[in-house]
């Protein structure tokens, strides 16, 4: 029987696409990501997507270890995330992420609406 060793420190996930990073979340509220914690989680991020050929997008699970000797790693991927597990909200813009992954651009459907 194999089993996985879950990483100790912060674990997120990043909407990543093949160039940009939409949104960083994570389950926890109290945690406050730094600008060079986001930018590193990022460049993971859109790595894994770009390394996978013909994919546009994903959702990256990464950890950012607590022990600072390690670099941040990959834990998995998806491009059928839940809503229910997007959890907080650390970095990025839902709106896009909306553009990215539905092809709507909120803004203007809210405008021609009115």
């Amino acid at each position: 029987m194999l089993a996985q060793q879950v990483v100790s420190g912060v674990h997120l996930q990043v909407f990543a696409a093949r160039s940009r990073v939409m949104a960083v979340v994570s389950a926890d509220s109290k945690f406050i990501l730094s600008a060079d914690q986001a930018h590193n989680a990022g460049i993971v991020a859109t790595g894994a997507v770009r390394a996978i050929p013909g994919l546009p997008w994903a959702v990256v699970d990464v950890v950012i270890p607590a022990t600072h000797h390690r670099p941040i790693m990959v834990e998995g991927m998806t491009v059928t995330p839940r809503a229910s597990e997007f959890g907080y909200l650390h970095a990025g813009s839902l709106e896009a992420l909306l553009e990215e992954i539905a092809g709507v651009e909120p803004s203007r459907q809210v405008a021609s609406s009115l």
